[in-house]
C-alpha cells in the first residue's frame, strides 16, 4: 500500500489504461491480421513489386498478397492514401504476426504520451480517466484487435493541438500534415485556422502539406496519386468504395440504414427496439 502510495494519483489512471491495452494487444497477437494486414501488404506490395494504382482494385492486391503466400485473409487497400504506406513500410521487415504486435505496442507508448500531456495542460478528474478505458472498451479492443490506426492518429491530432495552443506553429504543421496525408480528414483542420484567422498557422500547415505531398510524389509516384484523388477519393467520400462490403460486415445501425433511407421515423423506431431487446438479452 506504501508503494501506491509514493505513486501521483493521475499516474495509477495511466497504469490501468495501459494494463487494459496490454491485455488488448496480448489478444490481438492471436487475431487475424484484420485491417492491418490493409497496411501492411499495402506498403510491401507499393515498395517491393511497384505495384502503383492497381493496389486499389481489390482483386488484383488479394491475387499479388496470396502470391506472397498468404492465404485465407481479405485485403483492401482503399480509401487509404499512398502516404500512409510510406509509414507502415519500415513494419514490412517483421513478420505480419510481429509488425502487428510493434505497431499496437507503439500506438499505446504514444497513445498515453499525448493523454499524459493533454491531461497536463488541461486538467481531468481521476475518475474521468480511469472511465476512458471503460466508457470507450469497445473501440479501444477493436483498435488493437484490428490493428487499426486511430490511436496513432489521437497522437497526432493531439500533439498537434498543444503545439498550436503554444503557437509553435512549425511544430503544430508537421504533426497535423501527417494527419492529413495519412487520414485525409484532418484537413478540416484548415477550415478551422481560417476560421479563428490563424493565417501564419495556416500557412505553415499548408507548406508542410506540400512538403511532405512532394516527398510521397516522389516515393509513390505520380501515376498512385493522381489515382487516388481523381478516383478513390471522389468515391470514397459517396460512400461507394464500402457500400457492399458495409451492409455485410457493420453494425444493426448500418444494415438499418440502408434498408431505410429515406425514413428516418421508421429507422429510428426500429433502432430503439434493437437496443432495447439487446439490453435486456
Amino acid at each position: 500500500m506504501k508503494i501506491f502510495n509514493t505513486i501521483p494519483i493521475h499516474t495509477l489512471g495511466y497504469i490501468f489504461i495501459a494494463l487494459i491495452g496490454s491485455v488488448f494487444i496480448f489478444q490481438a497477437a492471436y487475431f487475424e491480421p484484420h485491417d492491418f494486414s490493409n497496411y501492411y501488404f499495402g506498403a510491401e506490395l507499393l515498395f517491393t513489386k511497384s505495384l502503383g494504382a492497381d493496389i486499389y482494385f481489390p482483386h488484383i492486391f488479394n491475387l499479388e498478397v496470396a502470391a506472397l503466400g498468404t492465404q485465407n485473409i481479405f485485403v483492401s487497400y482503399a480509401p487509404n492514401t499512398p502516404f500512409l504506406a510510406t509509414l507502415f513500410y519500415p513494419l514490412t521487415f517483421f513478420s505480419v504476426a510481429m509488425a502487428k504486435i510493434i505497431f499496437n505496442s507503439i500506438s499505446l507508448v504514444l497513445f498515453l504520451f499525448s493523454l499524459r500531456r493533454l491531461v497536463k495542460a488541461y486538467p481531468v478528474n481521476l475518475l474521468y480517466l480511469v472511465a476512458l478505458p471503460l466508457v470507450f472498451f469497445i473501440p479501444l479492443r477493436n483498435n488493437f484487435m484490428f490493428g487499426q490506426v486511430y490511436l496513432l492518429l489521437f497522437f497526432l491530432l493531439s500533439e498537434g493541438f498543444l503545439a498550436y495552443k503554444k503557437e509553435a506553429y512549425l511544430k503544430m504543421s508537421l504533426f497535423w500534415s501527417v494527419a492529413i496525408l495519412f487520414k485525409v480528414f484532418p484537413v478540416l483542420l484548415f477550415g478551422m485556422l481560417l476560421f479563428r484567422k490563424k493565417y501564419k498557422a495556416f500557412i505553415y500547415l499548408w507548406l508542410a502539406c506540400l512538403v511532405l505531398f512532394g516527398v510521397s510524389l516522389l516515393i509513390n509516384g505520380y501515376e498512385i496519386w493522381e489515382f487516388y484523388l481523381t478516383s478513390v477519393l471522389p468515391k470514397s467520400g459517396k460512400g461507394e468504395i464500402s457500400r457492399e462490403f458495409v451492409q455485410n460486415y457493420q453494425s444493426m445501425f448500418m444494415f438499418l440504414k440502408y434498408s431505410f433511407p429515406s425514413n428516418i421515423a421508421v429507422f429510428s423506431m426500429l433502432l430503439f427496439v434493437f437496443k432495447i431487446i439487446n439490453f435486456f438479452n
